[in-house]
């Protein structure tokens, strides 16, 4: 009898074939995976800028009076009402920071948001199209 040392050929290609197969099963699962944290992350990032526009809002009413009525210089865009009283501003996501609405130093996200005043001292914030994450 002969001593063999080493593997035959068809064992070399039965695991190569099984590694193919698990690199086919497993590559998708894990870009999926990692596209699915990036929309998470994008979603956490924006949810903070809402939050931060309802503190702008909640600051606008109660805090700032020439603001309430419009006649501050910031924000830049701010729209009122028949009795002088902000009824929506705009303001970019840069404004928020610089102003410490957000402090989130993870968040490069940049565009403008529009907070309205709504009733019942509630506030709409939406997020315009120009408002880029990541």
């Amino acid at each position: 009898m002969q001593d063999k040392k080493g593997f035959t050929l068809i064992e070399l290609i039965a695991v190569i074939v099984i590694l193919a197969l698990l690199l086919v099963i497993a590559v998708p699962s894990i870009l999926n995976a990692r596209n699915n944290a990036i929309r998470g992350l994008d979603k956490e990032q924006k949810r903070n800028i809402e939050e931060a526009g309802k503190m702008l809002g909640i600051d606008l009413d109660d805090y700032m009076t020439e603001v309430y009525n419009c006649k501050a210089s910031w924000p830049s865009e701010c729209n009122k009402n028949d009795e002088g009283k902000w009824t929506s501003v705009r303001v970019s996501i840069e404004e928020l920071k610089t102003k410490g609405y957000f402090t989130d130093e993870t968040n490069k996200c940049s565009g403008n948001i529009l907070v309205q005043k709504g009733n019942y001292n509630m506030y709409n914030i939406t997020l315009e199209e120009n408002v880029k994450c990541g």
